[in-house]
């Protein structure tokens, strides 16, 4: 994959809303499928992490991948920085444990 040579790369980013996270598209993918993705620099760690991947795209459609990944991201859906996904995580498979 192309994303850890350069998560950052223009041909990755997303503008407006989405400025912070990037897209995939082609590159090994099914035709219009889009994997979308949340890259991390900080100066203890790099991260990259896969956040979703699109359905098939029509652009203008009420399902629009874009669109969809857009409401998700304004709801909140996606914690804003690497250490509150790391804990959310943590918290995740605490309670998995406490299930089982």
């Amino acid at each position: 994959m192309k994303i850890p040579a350069d998560p950052f790369a223009s041909h990755f980013a997303l503008i407006g809303a989405l400025k912070r996270y990037g897209r995939m598209k082609k590159m090994g993918l099914s035709d219009r499928y889009r994997l979308f993705f949340r890259p991390f620099d900080q100066l203890e760690r790099k991260a990259i992490v896969i956040l979703w991947l699109g359905f098939p795209r029509k652009a203008g459609a009420k399902d629009d991948c874009y669109q969809a990944f857009e409401k998700m991201v304004s709801r909140g859906s996606f914690p804003e920085s690497l250490d509150a996904l790391l804990a959310e995580c943590s918290e995740l498979g605490q309670q998995k444990d406490d299930e089982a």
